[in-house]
Parts: structure tokens; sequence; C-alpha cells
């Protein structure tokens, strides 16, 4: 039984590889649907107006008949985007209030990618959306329509109100409306993409780094021979040193996705082979990961790092490192749960409401403070809270950037990091970072040498 649930969760991985590699659908570049074909001058536009004007020549204006002109409409241009129009389906909100949009857009895997709601051509849109809203009707990808009028909410924003009755204003709301992604499903592709192309590249690295610690890393070492000899036993007695590294690379590649997908930390330590792999990464991971924060090491590879694998050379204080290597790691993975830096005051203005809302953050020019917004500034940064760095920047500047309010200029989609149920999460954020900055930097100034000649 063991060996057919290992035989059937590593069935499990290449399939979903295979699937990311050869189907279109994973392929499928984030922007393609903002792309779709549609012009005011193609049939079916032609036909929607035609259908419209049919129903007003015989007095036909209640919602129950105008929609399905739409609903014609809306179901073409899903098809040409692979996606499925479901009509009239109910749903339960969180509150178990029961709704049923007059249409659920989803994609072939029947997750929900937007709604559409219609009405005649004497509802007043605005009212009519805001009542659809109260009762628990989804707003981040919506269209609300009558026969001349169109709103479209995305992200929980009204992002078009057009009159409807100019095609190119039809166009448009379809096109924006079929075009939608969320921030995460975007990266996903991305991802994806970019995943499929260095995986081969990342293969033969991992190779060369594994080779080297066979030479230099004693620790590595016994965990590998261990793993070899569990293998062994377990699959098949003649398993080659070949085979085992193979296995150990493809783990490496493909462990983290797993986890994170899965949500569980434990995923893939529930067979002992997926165990006696991580323990051989244990023994690599915390011990490189302190090595790679030296700043002698740093400097003297500065540009190797930017291009290649790190070059590992084997310290004289092996287990100086790892245990440094360890603690950073675990304060690097677990940021969110660190305290707030207690040294930081609150500036407020006195003439300005109270407000935790971030639109643009801004550093001051002496790099003392955080301009977060008209009502608040933050003072007290430690200067040596910008020595942890993120590649050309620190990490307090990295989140200073990231978390803004960015509207795309193709899409016209808003990108809002505030948290309507934790209004102050970016504030407590700052606080966090500045805390994992500080020990960072104490971590790394504590550093063994890595020879006792001080030599690199």
């Amino acid at each position: 039984m063991f060996l057919l649930q290992c035989f059937l969760r590593s069935a499990f991985k290449i399939r979903v590889i295979r699937e990311i590699r050869d189907n279109p659908r994973f392929r499928q570049h984030p922007q393609t649907m903002s792309h779709l074909n549609i012009k005011p001058t193609h049939k079916p536009i032609k036909n929607y107006y035609a259908e419209l004007k049919e129903y007003d020549s015989i007095g036909a204006e209640h919602e129950g008949a105008v929609r399905t002109a739409f609903q014609n409409l809306l179901q073409h241009y899903c098809r040409q985007a692979d996606l499925i129009l479901v009509c009239e389906k109910t749903h339960y909100t969180p509150e178990q209030k029961r709704i049923k949009p007059d249409g659920e857009v989803v994609d072939t895997f029947g997750l929900p990618y937007g709604y559409w709601e219609a009405k005649d051509t004497h509802d007043d849109l605005h009212v009519e959306s805001d009542k659809k809203f109260a009762a628990g009707y989804p707003s981040k990808n919506i269209v609300v329509q009558s026969p001349t009028h169109a709103l479209l909410y995305q992200h929980g924003q009204l992002q078009l109100d057009l009159d409807i009755t100019e095609p190119r204003n039809l166009v448009h709301v379809l096109q924006t409306f079929l075009g939608y992604q969320e921030e995460n499903i975007s990266a996903w592709h991305t991802a994806v993409s970019e995943f499929k192309e260095t995986v081969p590249e990342l293969g033969e690295k991992l190779a060369t780094l594994i080779e080297t610690e066979h030479q230099n890393n004693p620790q590595f070492q016994e965990a590998f021979t261990n793993f070899h000899q569990q293998c062994q036993t377990s699959i098949n007695p003649n398993l080659s040193i070949a085979a085992v590294e193979e296995m150990l690379i493809q783990h490496l590649l493909t462990e983290r996705i797993f986890r994170t997908v899965f949500n569980n930390r434990d995923f893939t330590r529930r067979n002992i082979i997926a165990r006696e792999i991580e323990n051989v990464i244990d023994a690599l991971t915390p011990y490189n990961y302190g090595l790679l924060h030296h700043p002698a090491y740093r400097e003297k590879y500065e540009a190797n790092l930017k291009r290649d694998l790190p070059h590992i050379p084997f310290a004289d204080d092996f287990w100086g490192f790892a245990k440094a290597g360890a603690r950073l790691a675990d304060l690097h993975v677990n940021y969110e749960s660190q305290p707030e830096y207690d040294k930081l005051k609150f500036v407020q203005n006195p003439d300005t409401p109270l407000n935790w809302r971030v639109e643009k953050m801004k550093l001051s020019k002496d790099k003392t403070q955080i301009i977060y917004n008209d009502f608040l500034t933050l003072d007290g940064i430690p200067e040596k809270a910008l020595d942890y760095r993120l590649g050309n920047r620190s990490a307090l500047e990295w989140i200073i950037n990231q978390y803004c309010v960015k509207i795309d200029k193709r899409s016209g989609i808003v990108n809002d990091p505030n948290r309507a149920d934790d209004p102050q999460y970016i504030v407590k954020l700052i606080g966090k970072v500045i805390t994992v900055s500080l020990e960072t930097v104490k971590i790394v100034e504590a550093l063994p040498d890595l020879y006792d000649n001080g030599d690199l």
C-alpha cells in the first residue's frame, strides 16, 4: 500500500506538470482575453441591436424580454474566450442569503469569472446596483445593463458607466468585462510561463549544486546516504545514486509549489521518501541561506549572483552559518507574525480626518520618516532598518513602492492594497518589516568569518 501511495502521488505530480506544459489554457498569457476580437461592425453586435429594435417595434420593454438580446451577445463572446455563461444559477452568500444573478460566467474549470444582471430601460442602474450589492451580489466583476446603459464593476469599484446605444461603448464594456483577471490568477499564468522556460536550466544548476555539496558538506553527505538507503529499501534495492539525485532535483523543483497550492506544510512529508528528501534539503538550506547573507560573500559574488546559481564554499564554522540561516529563514518566511517596531511615532495631521488608507507613500529625504498619507506620518525610522536590502533597495523601500494604488493603463483595472476588513493592515505591516529588518541586520553582523584566517 505504501509503494502504491508513493506511486500515485508521483503520478499526480507528473500529470499536473504535463497539464501545465501541454494544456493551452495554462499556456495562455494573462492578457490574452483582453484582446478579444470584437468590433462594432461584427455580426453579433449588429444582431444585438436588430433584436432590440424588434422588441421595441412590438412594445416589449420589460426586463424578461429585452435581456435575451444581451444574453445571446454575451453567450457568443464567452465561447470565443473559452468561457461559459450559466443563467439564473442560485447561490448563497456567507450570511446564507439566497441570490440568483441573471448570468454567471465561469471558466472551463467551473470557477466563477464574472456576473451579469439585466434591467429594463426605465430602471436606475446605480440604484439597482446598490440594492444588489446590499443583498450580497458579488462586485469583483459584474455588468449591470439595460438596453441603453451599462455599468461595469470590478474589484468592488465602478469601472465603466456607458451609453451602450453607441456600439463602440458596447464593445468596450464586453472587452473589459471578458478581459478581467484577478491579480493572483494573472500572476499564476505569468509564473507558469516562466516556470516552463526555466525548469531545464534550474535542473542542470541543481545537479551542479548537489555535486558540490557531495564533495564539501558532511551533513549533506550523511543525509543523502540515509536517503539513498531508504529509497533502495522502499522502492528498488538496485536504485542508483544518479536516479536518487534526479528524484531529489524533481522534488526540489515541485515540492514548494504543491505545498503552497494545497496550503499544507505537511503535504510532502506524509510518506517516508518525501520526509527523507526534506531531511537532505534541510541539511542544505539553512547553511546556504546564512552564507548568502554574509557581507563579504555578497560583495565578492555580486556579479555572479545576478546571472548564476551561487558558488557555495564550505566555511570553517558550518553550524554557525546553519543556525544563523535557520533564524533568518524563519524570520523572513514568518514576517507577518513578528511584533511591530514599538518606537515608531505616529504624527497625525489635526486638520485632516482619521484615515488609514494608502494611495502612495513616500520616504522623507533623510529617510527617517514615511509620509503615509495626508493624515499620518510615521516618524523615527531607525537607520539600520534600511540596511536590510532586497536587491538594490531596502525591504522597507520595497514595501513603500509596492503598497500603493495602481491603475492598469491597458484595462483600467484598479489594484488596491488596502484591506476593508483590516484598515490598519499596511501601517502594521510597516512596523513588522522594520522589526524584521533590524533583527536581520543584527544576525548578519554576528555571522562568523567564512574561514578562521578571515579570508573568503
